[in-house]
């Protein structure tokens, strides 16, 4: 019998597998983390890759605008934010005109609260703004090669330098997140959002694929229609810890990002399991369904048709989108969600797309804070109060079936070699 702590919001649950059932325990073979992170930043802001040093970059008579995640990322910018800011200062910018702008894309902005959970101290001093997809005053930059009109924030459009600030991660249908993303949805318009999630059902659109996937290749083309004076990228491990720092041009920063992502993230399997028990690998990554649901897309790329799958995540902040929530009820299947998004794309019913298509191959049961009710009528899931008691009456029914373990799915990319 082996014993897992599997993630759960802030904490976690504990579960047990015979040994004779585990087919494996796929999680990401994350490198050791920086001993000293703070040490790695100031050095790749005074020696960055592809430009000269921050501090030579800027002078005093700059307006900068920096972009920063929100509370559904792990970015550490409150560890971050300092440095980069005191080299804007060593180059002369004064700090009234330096504008932090949160990248909530569609989500809801963030509170006083969690500004301060983000940036400490820096909340106090600084000013900082949500972004708002549907402001009326967000400027047009020209439409991409796929034909997206591409309306940006106009903090970030109008300043003199811009920077941001992100994680890179795979993500299930852009191929990557990071850098560019930021700025395409995370302070884009919400039409110029929408549209670029609309190519997600083209077959290419695909996690860590960059080459031919279309939302990858027009939220990058969008993105460089305003720019990125410079980029500070970092890539973490489940603990949220850093395990490397990249900073300087954004295209080298996103680009090496990905590499050294790639090396440890993307992890082999010969074949799927029967049952899948996953987790996204606790807060940030469950603080809502739809953010969680990026660990089910992987889970259930390990598990025959017809399977299981007990998936784990608490999420606090409910459905985290209420579109998402509203066509959940309003339609029956993936298919009738897949029509609607292809007269009119709604962002929030691409996710009630992918868990419908997952229900309708899968048996899933969710430990998880939503109502009981939400989970069975929503989601079409089976909530339980029970993990283990969940896992040993299937084992108990079916004694040699094989069982997959993921504690930290949101991060672990299966790659079927058989």
């Amino acid at each position: 019998m082996t014993r897992f702590l599997m993630p759960y919001g802030k904490s976690h649950v504990e579960i047990k597998v015979p040994d004779k059932n585990i087919l494996a325990v796929l999680k990401p073979k994350f490198p050791e983390p920086l001993l000293d992170p703070s040490k790695e930043i100031a050095e790749k802001l005074r020696e960055p890759t592809g430009t000269d040093p921050l501090r030579n970059l800027v002078d005093s008579d700059m307006k900068v605008a920096i972009v920063i995640d929100d509370v559904t990322r792990p970015l550490p910018s409150k560890l971050i934010l300092p440095y980069v800011i005191k080299e804007l200062e060593l180059g002369g910018v004064r700090r009234e005109n330096i504008v932090i702008i949160i990248a909530t894309g569609t989500h809801r902005g963030v509170s006083n609260e969690e500004a301060f959970y983000l940036m400490g101290d820096l909340a106090a001093k600084y000013k900082w703004i949500n972004h708002d997809c549907d402001s009326k005053d967000l400027v047009y930059l020209g439409d991409t090669s796929f034909g997206n009109h591409v309306y940006v924030n106009k903090y970030y459009v109008n300043a003199d330098f811009r920077i941001v600030i992100s994680d890179i991660t795979p993500h299930y249908y852009a191929g990557f997140g990071g850098v560019y993303k930021s700025i395409v949805p995370g302070i884009a318009g919400r039409e110029t959002i929408n549209f670029n999630h609309s190519m997600m059902f083209d077959e290419k659109a695909d996690i860590c694929n960059i080459s031919d996937n279309p939302v990858f290749l027009d939220l990058r083309e969008g993105a460089g229609l305003v720019g990125i004076d410079f980029s500070l990228a970092v890539v973490l491990n489940s603990r949220k810890e850093i395990l490397r720092v990249f900073a300087g041009d954004p295209d080298r920063t996103f680009l090496d990002g990905v590499e050294y992502i790639k090396s440890f993230i993307m992890v082999p399997i010969e074949s799927k399991a029967d049952l899948a028990i996953s987790s996204p690998g606790g807060y940030p990554f469950d603080i809502n369904f739809y953010q969680a649901h990026k660990g089910l897309y992987n889970t259930e790329k390990i598990v025959k048709e017809g399977g299981k799958i007990v998936f784990i995540a608490e999420c606090p902040d409910g459905f985290g989108h209420s579109v998402f929530a509203d066509w959940l009820g309003r339609f029956s299947n993936h298919i009738e969600v897949m029509n609607e998004l292809k007269k009119r794309f709604v962002l929030g019913g691409h996710k009630a797309y992918y868990v419908l298509k997952t229900i309708a191959s899968y048996e899933v049961y969710l430990y998880t804070s939503l109502n009981a009710r939400d989970v069975k009528e929503l989601l079409r899931m089976n909530p339980i109060k029970n993990i283990q008691k969940t896992i040993d009456d299937y084992l108990s029914e079916n004694k040699d079936v094989k069982v997959i373990v993921m504690p930290y799915s949101y991060e672990t990319v299966p790659m079927l070699t058989a």
